[in-house]
């Protein structure tokens, strides 16, 4: 009797999910995108689209991600950007998905985000012209780290130096890199290129050393 009562609350989430996000297309093929996972190098591959809900469970196999980061720390820690359904992350290797609390950030297109090598609980996410940071796993967020202020200027990349996690480095997408010093709390403009910002690298050697990638100007 013991199995059975813990198997049927299980039995009726996976049974239960009459809901989706992100499901834009009705075609046939409407849920089989959002995130997949291989255990055995490659050789088979399982959808991870269960996101369980107050109603139910919700699938994500109609989201487009467009961003994917693993926990430097955690495995089972990973976090997803989509393309219209905001941030999603799981803490259990994807066998589920959860929405952070932040209303903001559970719709529209997440442009970056950027974990602290050092500290996994910070984390920066990008949405639109707004950086949000949080320092408690995501349970909430500051949102007054960024705002762009310009038209159609967006966010386009984030990156945490992982030798001194203070330092944070912006991308815009008018071709501006900023420079932060004191763990976003204050900006510099480090470099203009005068065109949209592709890439952001730092080097995994000497973080001294960062390469920006950009449209047109190489």
């Amino acid at each position: 009797m013991r199995f059975t009562k813990l198997f049927l609350p299980v039995l009726a989430l996976l049974l239960l999910g009459a809901g989706c996000i992100g499901t834009k297309s009705k075609g046939t093929n409407a849920l089989d995108g959002g995130v997949f996972k291989s255990g055995n190098a490659g050789e088979i591959w399982n959808q991870m689209s269960a996101l369980p809900t107050n109603t139910g469970v919700a699938n994500i196999g109609g989201t487009d991600v467009v961003l994917l980061e693993m926990d430097p720390q955690d495995p089972n820690a990973i976090y997803a950007g989509t393309r219209e359904d905001g941030l999603i992350f799981t803490q259990d290797g994807a066998q589920s998905w959860q929405q952070p609390r932040e209303a903001a950030l559970r719709q529209g297109r997440i442009h970056a985000f950027a974990i602290n090598p050092k500290d996994v609980c910070t984390v920066y996410v990008a949405k639109g012209s707004q950086l949000f940071k949080s320092i408690d796993c995501l349970r909430t967020f500051d949102k007054n780290v960024y705002t762009e202020t310009r038209a159609e200027v967006f966010i386009s990349f984030v990156e945490v130096d992982w030798f001194n996690p203070q330092i944070v480095w912006m991308a815009l997408s008018n071709g501006d890199l900023l420079k932060s010093t004191d763990g976003a709390r204050t900006w510099n403009a480090a470099f203009r290129v005068g065109a949209p910002i592709t890439s952001l690298l730092i080097h995994q050697k000497d973080s001294r050393r960062v390469l920006i990638g950009t449209q047109k100007l190489g």
